[in-house]
């Protein structure tokens, strides 16, 4: 089949309508590497829509990483095309370093997808100073204006920035009224309640979900989803003592798996840990959840700092005696891959959260954070190794369940099998023997490119260690500059 103006038109139908299979048997026609230049940014971002991202990547490979230099470089449209897909697959800094050469003032969706990229690494207040430009640009059309404004309010109200969240609320409820924007009307509503709930004016937040639920009037879209679920969270923190509200929450955890949306799995469990004053559950996310941000909301949620257990064990599923489970320490496991940096790198990455899976992007950027994606070849490299790695802990006895859905690659302990996760000393967010890798360092200053050697990593990972590290006080920073190095703060 050839790609002209009316079959992009067709596509272009088909997407409207939400038929994806019929795109996907199009397309299935077509060689992305055959499509004609002036079609092929369309084409990237149909497939976009219909979250195809990886043919969306291999429809513009050959121009954003010609190997021979083109006479027409790489178009503002084509790399944020290419660059929405990156996202989508959770590759922010590949993202990143394409959309640096846009200018963003004349082609302001660079702005949009970049704060997206950060969205995706929790990093809100990085968000903030994109999406205010977005929404100011006069090149973005008004309804898209608000697009970016709601989204501006969603980063206030995860940094707990209230008071900028509810004055701009105030402002776009009111001109979502006045136009009839009622899908941006009901987000707005629903943000409104998660802003009520963090000011634990619970009761409010429920009348703001009401008005939402009557806005948006689809009850089998997602929208309608994140309505009951902080309906539900507000009941339970309303009622505690109630199993009912711990039920529904439950029920709602299951639904969360079937939109694949993970963060809602996480975001029940805290408030359940919360309400219930379920400590086996706040280990859970303490243990199986390495991000600062959520740290700081359980901090704000629960009005005091937390320190996980030292031991936690991720159980098996099963109903065996408990008398017949197998225990295998983490560290462990990665002492029997010793001398497979990869596959270690990989089972740490694997293992680290215990409620979103990676998909094979995340992956394929942790374990090979000094090269670009592939479209072609670096999808099958991760499933290699992830097949390498169940082979290596297969010899071992180990038979962890790693199962591909989708994008995704999710990490289960198998049946009669649990998992021992130990902190070790304060470091617990690491894989465990980081601190004893930097103890090689003892009293010496170092530079990033010293601590990538310690440490077997590229120089780009040492250095984002570094900046974690100087977040937590754990290293002083001496000099400035190309002369800057460092020291272990035990070591001062």
């Amino acid at each position: 089949m050839e790609l002209d103006k009316n079959l992009l038109y067709q596509l272009e139908a088909y997407t409207k309508a939400g038929e994806t299979k019929k795109v996907i048997a199009v397309l299935d026609t077509l060689s992305p590497k055959k499509i004609p230049r002036a079609y092929a940014a369309s084409i990237a971002k149909i497939c976009f829509r219909n979250s195809l991202y990886l043919y969306s990547l291999r429809v513009l490979d050959s121009i954003i990483n010609a190997e021979v230099k083109l006479s027409i470089e790489p178009q503002p449209d084509e790399i944020i095309a290419y660059a929405m897909a990156l996202v989508s697959l959770n590759m922010n800094t590949e993202a990143r370093k394409h959309l640096k050469k846009i200018d963003k003032e004349l082609f302001p969706d660079a702005l949009l997808f970049e704060s997206f990229s950060y969205f995706g690494e929790w990093n809100y207040e990085k968000t903030i100073p994109l999406l205010k430009k977005f929404s100011r640009n006069p090149r973005v059309s008004y309804y898209r204006q608000i697009v970016g404004k709601v989204n501006l309010i969603a980063a206030y109200v995860l940094c707990a920035r209230l008071v900028e969240a509810e004055e701009l609320l105030l402002e776009v409820l009111q001109v979502c009224k006045e136009k009839g924007y009622l899908l941006l009307l009901g987000n707005s509503l629903e943000l409104y309640a998660q802003l009520e709930i963090q000011n634990k004016n619970y009761r409010k937040a429920l009348e703001y979900l009401e008005e939402a639920k009557k806005v948006l009037n689809d009850t089998n879209s997602i929208y309608y989803f994140f309505i009951r679920k902080w309906e539900s969270i507000c009941r339970l923190l309303l009622s505690p003592q109630d199993p009912k509200y711990v039920y529904q929450c439950q029920q709602l955890k299951e639904e969360a798996l079937k939109w694949r949306h993970w963060e809602t799995s996480r975001d029940i469990d805290l408030y359940v840990a919360f309400s219930t004053h379920d400590d086996e559950l706040l280990q859970k996310l303490l243990f199986g959840t390495k991000n600062n941000h959520f740290l700081k909301k359980m901090k704000k949620l629960f009005g005091r700092e937390f320190v996980p257990n030292k031991k936690y064990l991720l159980k098996g599923k099963g109903f065996i005696n408990v008398n017949e489970f197998k225990t295998i320490s983490f560290q462990e496991c990665v002492s029997l891959l010793e001398g497979k940096p990869l596959l270690t790198k990989l089972f740490i990455v694997l293992t680290s959260d215990f409620y979103k899976p990676s998909n094979f992007g995340q992956l394929f950027s942790k374990l090979f954070p000094d090269e670009k994606f592939n479209p072609y070849t670096s999808r099958k490299r991760v499933i290699n190794l992830i097949y390498s790695l169940k082979k290596e802990l297969n010899k071992k006895e180990i038979n962890f369940i790693i199962k591909k859905d989708k994008m995704d690659f999710i990490f289960e302990v198998n049946y009669g099998i649990n998992l021992l996760y130990e902190r070790r000393g304060h470091r617990s967010h690491f894989a465990p023997s980081l601190k004893e890798r930097l103890m090689q360092l003892k009293s010496r200053t170092f530079t990033s490119l010293e601590l990538s050697k310690v440490l077997n990593c590229s120089r780009r990972k040492a250095q984002m260690t570094i900046k974690k590290l100087s977040e937590e006080n754990f290293i002083v920073i001496l000099g400035k500059g190309s002369k800057t190095s460092y020291k272990l703060k035990a070591a001062c």
